[in-house]
């Protein structure tokens, strides 16, 4: 049976008995279900519902090729995106506020780590482990600038984030209750 792991990309994957990836909850499957994009705060919600509330029969079927595949439904995907519209519009403001906290903090940790990159090599270039310290630092130079641009990319698109209560929203005409609950 798949286990569910969260990967360096903060998506949602089902690993097999071997840590092997054999499932990926990317962003389009609840694109699927919701009809427009989401942001992480969204994804991270949905994601996190699967996560908690995926069943036995679907976590078998993963990790035998045959999720999501013709002739196989589940609906839990479709559970989660109903789910995120029903917390309250006040929650989910909370959860957008917090992603975007979240992944400033985590932008300034990959930016300090990436400059921390840049000084100088402490080693002699006639050291026996400068070659290797200068070929696992442009690595790490690459990851953390990969690290920073995903993360640059995530704020923009949780910036994007429309939760029907912004200026204007309201702005719609006519009265936004029930005339009939008045009589």
């Amino acid at each position: 049976m798949a286990t569910l792991v969260w990967n360096d990309n903060n998506l949602l994957e089902a690993v097999d008995k071997s840590n092997v990836k054999v499932f990926t909850w990317t962003y389009d499957i609840f694109e699927q279900y919701n009809k427009e994009s989401i942001t992480p705060s969204m994804y991270e919600f949905m994601a996190g519902f699967v996560e908690k509330n995926i069943n036995k029969n679907d976590l078998i079927a993963i990790e035998l090729g045959l999720y999501n595949k013709p002739n196989f439904y589940s609906n839990i995907e479709e559970i989660a995106v109903d789910a995120y519209y029903d917390v309250p519009i006040v929650e989910r403001i909370i959860m957008h506020q917090q992603t975007l906290e979240n992944l400033e903090t985590e932008l300034g940790r990959a930016k300090a780590k990436l400059d921390a990159l840049g000084g100088e090599c402490p080693f002699d270039p006639k050291s026996p482990i400068y070659v290797e310290y200068m070929q696992w630092c442009n690595k790490q130079k690459e990851f953390w600038q990969d690290q920073v641009e995903s993360i640059e990319d995530e704020i923009r698109e949780e910036e994007q984030w429309r939760g029907g209560h912004e200026d204007g929203a309201s702005d719609v005409g006519g009265p936004m209750y029930d005339e009939m609950d008045e009589w």
